[in-house]
């Protein structure tokens, strides 16, 4: 019973300490503010990087559509298609007027191809040295979207969607080393007839990236694992972006450095892949923020902690002393000494408190004192009655693996040896034993003499089969290795045999209102024993099991078949098997 004289002055301790607990607040509330405000900004840096990535799509845009327009007037000039279909038939006179039309256009690249899509003439303005018009690049030319959907009879929607009004097709092309933006449009002669395909590209380079950066105020840069096209970025943020490439998410925002780091795929437009258009937007004037606020947090917490520790100087003595105990009196319990006994006079709560792990600990020796006389079965049994629910008078069909295990000549020994040096050596083959039991899931049902049952029952995640025999292996060898350790203290050295089934039984409370005892009944144990009965027969680790237990094993062992035996109470012969691998 706890003391009901004792007053209630602890929350008065508690409305002094709370002073310093308000002041904590502040720090709380300022860290509140300065995560919305870190929020906020990143919120708003991350809108500044969609509108430098809208942007850019943009520029890009009315770039495809000064090409569309220069193209457009290129192909229908009368001068051109003049000079067109005088120059098909002369390469000397078409590549004149590829380069000619090419620099009124002021785009890199032009290219004329025939109606079959064969490269007849081209010229380029920025690169350091022709084109090597190899068989490959010729191909992959012609199999380009640019080129193939001028010739096609049936064109897939998704190329359709490229063209526009006129025939003239949009796309990226990836040519020699270089990234293009191309624009194209078949050309006719003055009878409608098709006599050719005109390409007009612009490199996708440093110039075209520097006026993105100017007009979008971001750091830009088109590259893909292997190849830097264009970059805004110094060489080593580019090296470096290059190659962590592929751990940065498409339409996702990543923190890259001093940077806040947008990625989108640029694909031709028959979808294959060419490189990764990469914007950055600094991150350098947030920083210089965040600095400065997390500074003022600084000094607040330092403010706020001298404080706190001004007020809880006076009143550490008077709480901390009976805390002290309490907790020494807690680690003693932790080790398992139950001797505990805390006397507190403190007049507060914290005697209360006491009183009540006085309690706890009267309850813990009495349940350590009951345990030792009741199984892992009926100890669940108690302490699932204890967690609140009701004690159950009726059975429940249940799938179970019993164990039983027999020391042999056991009544010889007994016969032959002191009793205390029997009830000794019987206790140390318990205590080494039993424990191996609950390790595999399983609870000791009951102790006859030197018989031990245990039963393992069956649930949905876990199987009972596998633990019986993994448990009577470990127990075997465990067995073995203190027979050497029992003879150097005098005990008789002790040999065990194992039975184990697998089988449909009855568990529940058998016994009467005062006395009840939690087991397993039904067919299954007994033939359990009766095959624990046979293990003398073994070859190996004297460890048998039954053929129904072989049938719910998830997990391989070593065994093999031992014999068929029909055993007492069977019509029909058990299959048994014994494991192998090592000799008990």
């Amino acid at each position: 019973m706890q003391n009901s004289s004792v007053k209630h002055p602890l929350k008065y301790k508690i409305l002094s300490i709370s002073v310093g607990i308000l002041l904590l607040s502040m720090i709380l509330t300022s860290y509140y503010f300065l995560d919305n405000y870190n929020k906020e900004i990143q919120t708003n840096l991350k809108l500044s990087l969609e509108v430098a990535e809208e942007t850019s799509d943009k520029v890009i845009d009315l770039q495809s559509k000064r090409l569309v327009s220069v193209l457009s007037s290129i192909v229908n000039s009368p001068r051109f298609k003049s000079a067109i279909s005088v120059a098909m038939s002369d390469l000397p006179t078409l590549k004149d007027t590829v380069q000619q039309e090419l620099k009124v256009s002021g785009a890199d690249w032009l290219v004329v191809l025939n109606d079959e899509g064969e490269v007849l003439a081209d010229a380029m303005t920025k690169a350091k040295k022709p084109i090597a018009w190899t068989k490959e690049v010729k191909a992959r030319v012609r199999l380009s979207a640019a080129v193939n959907v001028h010739l096609m009879e049936d064109i897939p929607e998704k190329l359709n969607q490229q063209l526009d009004d006129h025939e003239v097709f949009t796309d990226y092309f990836h040519l020699s080393g270089m990234l293009l933006r191309v624009v194209s449009v078949p050309i006719y002669d003055f009878s409608d007839s098709l006599v050719g395909i005109l390409l007009l590209g612009q490199q996708v380079d440093d110039a075209m990236i520097k006026e993105l950066t100017r007009v979008t105020r971001a750091k830009i840069a088109i590259l893909s694992d292997k190849k830097l096209f264009a970059s805004s970025l110094s060489d080593t943020d580019s090296t470096s972006i290059k190659k962590s490439l592929t751990s940065f998410k498409e339409k996702d925002f990543s923190k890259f450095g001093d940077f806040l780091l947008s990625k989108k795929t640029l694909k031709t437009a028959d979808d294959k892949y060419l490189a990764d258009f990469v914007v950055l937007k600094s991150l350098k004037p947030f920083l210089v923020k965040e600095a400065e606020m997390l500074k003022l947090v600084i000094l607040l917490f330092i403010v706020v902690l001298l404080i706190a520790t001004i007020l809880s100087i006076g009143f550490a003595n008077r709480i901390t002393k009976p805390l002290h105990i309490l907790s020494d009196a807690f680690e003693r319990v932790g080790t398992g000494d139950l001797s505990v006994d805390v006397k507190i006079n403190s007049g507060d709560e914290i005697e209360e408190v006491s009183n009540t792990f006085n309690h706890m600990v009267e309850d813990l020796r009495q349940k350590q004192t009951m345990s030792k006389f009741l199984t892992g079965m009926v100890m669940d049994e108690v302490a699932a009655i204890s967690s609140g629910k009701e004690l159950k008078y009726t059975g429940e069909k249940r799938t179970v693996t019993i164990l039983f295990s027999d020391i042999r000549s056991f009544t010889s020994m007994c016969e032959t040896n002191d009793p205390d040096v029997i009830i000794n050596s019987l206790n140390y083959y318990f205590q080494n034993l039993l424990p191996i039991i609950e390790e595999h899931g399983g609870s000791l049902d009951k102790l006859i003499g030197d018989c031990i049952m245990a039963v393992f029952i069956h649930t949905d995640d876990y199987n009972g089969a596998n633990g019986a025999l993994e448990a009577s292996i470990q127990m075997q060898k465990k067995l073995v290795d203190m027979r050497p350790k029992m003879k150097d203290m005098g005990y008789p050295e002790l040999f065990a045999g194992f039975g184990i089934n697998t089988g449909p039984t009855i568990v529940g409370n058998v016994g009467d209102h005062k006395t009840l005892s939690r087991t397993v009944l039904g067919d299954s144990v007994n033939l359990s024993a009766r095959i624990e009965a046979l293990s003398k027969q073994g070859t190996q680790s004297k460890i048998l099991f039954s053929e129904f237990t072989k049938e719910h094993l998830s997990e391989d062992y070593e065994y093999e078949f031992l014999m068929e035996n029909t055993v007492k109470g069977k019509s029909v012969p058990v299959k048994i098997y014994e494991i192998t691998g090592f000799v008990a």
